[in-house]
This record gives C-alpha cells, sequence and structure tokens, in this order.
C-alpha cells in the first residue's frame, strides 16, 4: 500500500504527497514480543527520495536506524518522563510550587495577566494552562494596511531572548492569558518547557538527564536525544530552532516502537497510572477527537456506525522545520505506530501515511485479534454440571451465549434477574485489568455485563446505562454473580475458568 503513495502523489485517493522531496520510515509495533524477534516491530516500510539520494550531508537510503527530528512528539516524551520521574499525584501541584519566579507579578486584570498559581501541572501536559506559545514557532507578518493603524511595537515582548530558563520565564510574565486554565485546548509548546523545568526543580537534575536516565536509558533507545545528535553520521540532516521539551527530540522508528511497547505494557510506570494518563481530559470542536497529556484521542467505531464499539487512538503529531513525525496507540488492540520523514523543500504532511495504517492494516489486526481471541477464550467450559459457552462474535469483549447448570438455564435466569428478556439480552464478558499470577500462568479477572439489545435508541446509539446499573448488582456471600477469573497458561490460552459465586471451576473441553 505505501508503494501507492510513493508512486503517485495526485491525491486522488489520499492526501496529495510528494516522494521526490519526502523520504519517510513506518513502523508498526504490538505490546507483545514475538519469543524469536529481537526487532521492536513487526511491520516496517522505508522510502528514500530522489532528492536524498543526491545531497552532499547524512544518510543516502533510510532504513529503521535512521534518526529523524522527532518534532511535536517530543512532548509525549516530556510528559512520559514526568510520569517516570515524578508520578502523577502531583498533577494537581501549581506550577508556582516548583518556579516560584511565576508568581511574581502581581496584578488586578485577569485579563492581561496570567494567574499562575491557578495553573496546575496537568493544565502544561495537557494543553489546557491557557498560555501563549513561544513566538519562535513565528507569526505571519501582519500586513501593512493593518499595521499603520497599530500602536508603535513594543519589543521587549518578544520571543528574542527565550532560549533560556530565565528568559522564558521572563518573557511568559509578560503575555497574556488566552483562556482561563482548565477552559479549553490551547497547543502551546512553552507549556511543555515549564513542565520541563518543574521536572528540573524537583529532581535536581537537568531535564536532559532525565529523560536519558528515566528512558531512553532504560528502555535502550540508544539513538535518541533530546538535543541534535553530534556526529551522528546515520540520520538525515536538518536545522531546529525549537524549544527543547516540546519539539526538539531526535529519534528513530526502532527507539520509538521501543518506547511505544513500554507504554503498551506499563513497564516504566505502573498499570494503573498507565490508565490514569491514557484518558481523555477535554474535549475539541470535532466530536471525534478528545485531548490528552498530550495525546490528540481519535474516538472511531470498527464499523463507522454509532452501534459498534468504540475504539480511542492516541496520537501526537507535527512539523519542525522540514521533519514530520506521527506517533500513535491503540491500547484496545495493544498495537502502535510511528511516522518519521523529512523533506528537503518543506515539512511533509503524513495524513496520507496514518490514512493507510488506519485503512489497510488496522481492520486487518482487528481480525487477527478477534481469531486470537477466539482461540484463546473461546470454547465450552465444564464441570460436568455447569456449562458455559464463551464465543467471539465481531463485536466487543466476549459472548456467553450459554449457561446453564443442569436443566437450570441460568443465562435465562441472569436475564430475568436483571429485568431483561432472555432473548433480548447481550451478555459480555470485558477484562478489568484484574490479575495475579499463578504457578502456571495467570489468573484474569472479567465482569459480565448484561445489554438490552432491545433498548429504545437515543440519537442513534443503543441505550447504555450498563456502567451504572448492570455491574456488581447481584452479590451472593460477598461475591459478585457477574464475576468470572479465567486461568491463563503461559502462552495465552485460558483452561480454566472460575465462577466464584457459584464456587465452582469449571475446565475447557
Amino acid at each position: 500500500a505505501f508503494n501507492n503513495i510513493t508512486a503517485s502523489s495526485d491525491g486522488s485517493v489520499f492526501t496529495a504527497t510528494t516522494p521526490n522531496t519526502t523520504s519517510f520510515s513506518v513502523a508498526i509495533f504490538s505490546s507483545e514480543i514475538a519469543a524469536n524477534s529481537s526487532s521492536p516491530f513487526f511491520y516496517e516500510y522505508h522510502h528514500t527520495a530522489k532528492d536524498l539520494k543526491i545531497s552532499t550531508a547524512g544518510v543516502k537510503e533510510v532504513d529503521a536506524t535512521t534518526v529523524y527530528g522527532a518534532a511535536r512528539v517530543t512532548t509525549v516524551f516530556t510528559v512520559y518522563a514526568f510520569l517516570a520521574a515524578i508520578g502523577d499525584h502531583h498533577w494537581l501541584d501549581p506550577i508556582t510550587l516548583y518556579i516560584p519566579e511565576l508568581a511574581r507579578l502581581v496584578t488586578n486584570s485577569s485579563i492581561k495577566s496570567v494567574n499562575w498559581q491557578d495553573v496546575r501541572l496537568i493544565d502544561l501536559a495537557s494543553n489546557m494552562a491557557g498560555i501563549v506559545s513561544d513566538d519562535t514557532l513565528g507569526n505571519p507578518p501582519i500586513p501593512s494596511n493593518l499595521a499603520s493603524s497599530l500602536p508603535t511595537l513594543d519589543h521587549s515582548v518578544s520571543g528574542a531572548s527565550i532560549h533560556s530558563r530565565q528568559g522564558l520565564i521572563d518573557w511568559l510574565v509578560k503575555q497574556q492569558p488566552i483562556f482561563l486554565p482548565s477552559r479549553t485546548p490551547i497547543y502551546s509548546d512553552a507549556a511543555f518547557q515549564v513542565l520541563a523545568f518543574a521536572v528540573e526543580s524537583f529532581t535536581g537534575e537537568s531535564f536532559d538527564r532525565v529523560l536519558d536516565k528515566y528512558i531512553f536509558n532504560t528502555l535502550d533507545m540508544s539513538s535518541s536525544t533530546l538535543r541534535e545528535p553530534n556526529g551522528q553520521i546515520n540520520r538525515i540532516h536538518g536545522e531546529s530552532t525549537a524549544i527543547l521539551a516540546a519539539e526538539h527530540m531526535y529519534s528513530n522508528i526502532a527507539d520509538l516502537s521501543k518506547a511505544g511497547r513500554a507504554i503498551l505494557n506499563s513497564t516504566l510506570l505502573s498499570q494503573v497510572s498507565t490508565n490514569r494518563w491514557l484518558k481523555p481530559i477535554s474535549q475539541t470542536s470535532n466530536s471525534a477527537d478528545d485531548v490528552g497529556a498530550p495525546f490528540v484521542i481519535n474516538r472511531a467505531t470498527l464499523d463507522g456506525t454509532n452501534a459498534s464499539a468504540l475504539t480511542l487512538g492516541y496520537t501526537q503529531f507535527g512539523t519542525q522545520g522540514l521533519y514530520s513525525s506521527y506517533f500513535g496507540l491503540a491500547p484496545d488492540w495493544g498495537i502502535g505506530f510511528t511516522i518519521l520523514s523529512k523533506d528537503t523543500e518543506a515539512a511533509a504532511d503524513l495524513n496520507a501515511h496514518v490514512d493507510l495504517v488506519s485503512v489497510y492494516l488496522l481492520p486487518a489486526l482487528e481480525r487477527e485479534a478477534m481469531e486470537q481471541a477466539g482461540r484463546n477464550y473461546g470454547g465450552i467450559y465444564t464441570t460436568g454440571n455447569m456449562v458455559l459457552h464463551i464465543e467471539v462474535d465481531g463485536l466487543s469483549g466476549l459472548s456467553l451465549s450459554q449457561w446453564t447448570d443442569d436443566s437450570n438455564d441460568l443465562r435465562a435466569a441472569y436475564a430475568e434477574s436483571n429485568e431483561i428478556s432472555p432473548s433480548s439480552m447481550d451478555l459480555r464478558l470485558y477484562p478489568t485489568d484484574l490479575r495475579e499470577k499463578i504457578p502456571n500462568g495467570i489468573r484474569r479477572a472479567f465482569r459480565a455485563v448484561a445489554q438490552n439489545i432491545d433498548a429504545p435508541i437515543d440519537a442513534g446509539t443503543p441505550t447504555c446505562t450498563t456502567w451504572s446499573t448492570s455491574v456488581n448488582r447481584f452479590v451472593w456471600n460477598g461475591v459478585a454473580l457477574d464475576e468470572f477469573v479465567f486461568n491463563i497458561t503461559p502462552d495465552g490460552v485460558a483452561m480454566k475458568l472460575e465462577v466464584p459465586a457459584f464456587d465452582v471451576v469449571l475446565e475447557k473441553i
């Protein structure tokens, strides 16, 4: 599929591309690590532009080790380093606790000056601080017929000297707020540098050192650096003047795949911290996009309808100079991708490349995930008296299609207990992320959720109140009737199923 966009650039199917000037590398990785593979990804693709092959500096052919500028993907690692070094229990700390200089300007006007005591660390990490961006990004020139009516330009509020800690702080305290903190998302690369200053204040180490210590060295990201690498042979040359903690990182697809897998597997953070991190914080004007810290979270359904399963993609992307980058995670599927590029004329638009990943590859991965779930969990479990039939049918979760105890139809009884007609009940098991190790594998807890498929429709979406009415509704001897625990072997196959409320353990047949 990628061969198509490197051969044709007319934009008739996807966004127009520039294969003659844009070199790029793509990797798709999984949270699972194949026993016979040392590669951090299971798919890679590289395209070397004609212009790069005749360039005088840097590589002549791109591959998995080629170092690019990571542009705005840098912000993911700024937040990741914060979480690894400090922890999310400090998210609600005011920034003035770490940078008291920001509180030195006292004003009676909340319109003219930022009240920095109200800016929390989580606001900075999620673009919710309501503050300006670094103006080295470049403001468009003001037309002369408009400038002629403006007062004399005050150069003291420009960003000419903001490439030092004190210079940036001095500049920020002179800037007006854009929004009240936590009101609405507005991107600010300065916010991530301020967050990096907070990390330095907390740890007593430079942010470069923190990033190396807690992320790059720990995950063996040996080709990654916050600053432009000196003497790095296998990279594409390009200049960057970006703020360090926002857009200045350099990396390759191999290192970014290692980091993506670490996030998906909670390698550096606890599972609870990862769950808390990978959550929306605010909405945008686009109903399909939310904002995280610092992710842009794409909301989509598997078949494009409101009635199908919802999945969230956690992405970050942007450009810096001639570099473009895209990084994405799909935790529900345990996969992610990264795309890095460098153009010889102008930063490339990577939307066509991302569209190829989503249109061609993700559906195939979803089919494979369902087939794998069927192999690992699907089947008949029995004790002799009790019988359960678990199926994977293309919808989310595991379908509990049969549940009997001798002649007693427990599935029908459970439906009636939930005031649902047995023929109208969809009963599914969903993972809870609660698990524990056992001698020959793990125990993994699921909860059964009963849905009335004949419930009235609200605005085209099946009414869903199960999160507030269905779970943990019936309890016997202190144990919920909807709790099911699979015993899973080291290779991921469920061989036993516990139904704790009934005090039984069923064997897969």
